[in-house]
């Protein structure tokens, strides 16, 4: 009997990595069906993609008209809890018998997930149904205090946020050993804890994602400048903001440049609409479209400069040199000294990257390299290929 699988997702990283084990999970001849517990994605072209795969969209009116305009009206957070308990026991656990469902997956998150997915997490444990929590990215810092905000709470209490509580999930699964260390560092159970690789960066989703964003969007005008994409992190890991500004306006005064700037996915911060505008004013920098999609930048690109995103994964998959100013944050990762990058301490030194890449003067990144940085890093240490068969493996077995 072909087991249902309920996939609660919530955010853009959420579909960005976990839409390929759904993608893999229909075209396998299983029954995925997946639920917005927060904002409809329906446009995105991903959850497009896995409905035409055979995947299909469930909602639960009651629920969202619960917690959209009931919940709020509710006096006291101790009410609060009580209400959504019993939407739990009854709402939830109507939701998946009605439904038929089997196994339910969840992004990374605490116990119950977040915004309406406790609903049918904690309904799903009611009725003893498997729990999964997989990845929503693939980690690239070494260092477990990634954030400004778990900085200063490792110094002000000398730990960071327990998550041992997460456990209750049947599995835990991680891209990598150093996720795997980290999480069992802040009190996951051994037992839980699961290497399966990136689903988002495996070699058959990575081309079939960049292939369905050709489709879609036009492609970049070519330009016989010398071209740079440059990602922007998130400021709160860790970033000097003003060197990362710095250096675009160092840049900005190289006439045989295009670069284009890319903002994080899930903040999309930049400098401010003024300091844009002084940047783009030079005619080397613009600053992409928040729905252009990193890895069609990257495709256009001869050069990608990033520090602190995992998107620099998809460049290590396109073969694309890497420039990595080491400087602009604090935090260690795993291109820092690898030998897929090219460490910068300097703008001086990111305009030599540049110009020794363009001269063909840099050092030889082969395939081999970047085979042994992905398997270690991506692949979770296992052989190419396989990544997505695994996740469905351990969900239904």
């Amino acid at each position: 009997m072909t087991k249902k699988i309920l996939f609660l997702l919530r955010a853009f990283n959420d579909i960005d990595h976990i839409a390929p084990v759904i993608w893999k999970a229909a075209s396998s001849g299983l029954y995925p069906v997946f639920l917005f517990v927060d904002i409809d994605h329906t446009n995105d072209y991903r959850i497009q993609f896995i409905q035409r795969a055979g995947a299909v969209k469930l909602e639960s009116k009651l629920i969202l008209f619960y917690y959209n305009k009931f919940r709020r009206r509710l006096p006291r957070s101790y009410f609060t809890a009580i209400f959504d308990y019993l939407v739990e026991i009854t709402f939830g656990v109507s939701f998946l018998k009605k439904h038929n469902i089997d196994i339910v997956v969840n992004e990374w998150s605490g116990p119950s997930g977040r915004v309406m997915a406790r609903y049918f997490i904690n309904a799903a444990r009611k009725i003893n149904l498997h729990v999964y929590s997989i990845p929503h990215g693939c980690p690239i810092t070494i260092n477990s205090d990634i954030t400004r905000a778990m900085r200063e709470q490792q110094k002000n209490q000398g730990v960071l946020a327990s998550f041992h509580s997460r456990s209750l999930y049947l599995r835990y699964v991680v891209p990598n050993a150093i996720t795997k260390n980290f999480v069992e560092s802040l009190g996951l159970q051994s037992d839980r804890v699961q290497i399966l690789g990136s689903a988002r960066f495996c070699r058959s989703w990575q081309q079939q994602n960049l292939d369905l964003i050709r489709d879609i969007w036009p492609e970049i005008p070519d330009t016989s400048h010398c071209k740079v994409v440059f990602f922007l992190p998130q400021w709160n890991y860790n970033v000097d903001q003003d060197g990362c500004l710095a250096l675009l306006q160092t840049l900005a005064h190289v006439p045989t440049l295009k670069v284009i700037v890319k903002t994080s996915t899930r903040t999309l911060e930049s400098f401010g609409e003024i300091q844009n505008q002084k940047l783009t004013e030079s005619g080397v920098i613009e600053f992409a479209a928040n729905d252009t999609p990193s890895p069609l930048i990257i495709s256009w690109s001869d050069i990608v400069i990033n520090f602190g995103s995992s998107i620099g994964y998809e460049a290590v998959l396109q073969n694309k040199p890497i420039s990595n100013p080491r400087y602009l944050h604090s935090n260690i990762t795993v291109f820092d000294e690898s030998e897929v990058a090219y460490d910068a301490f300097t703008h001086e030194e990111v305009i030599q990257n540049i110009q020794q890449i363009v001269d063909q003067e840099e050092k030889k990144i082969t395939d081999a390299m970047r085979d042994i940085f992905l398997k270690k890093h991506v692949y979770g240490g296992w052989p190419e290929g396989g990544t997505l068969t695994r996740y469905l493996e351990l969900i239904t077995q």
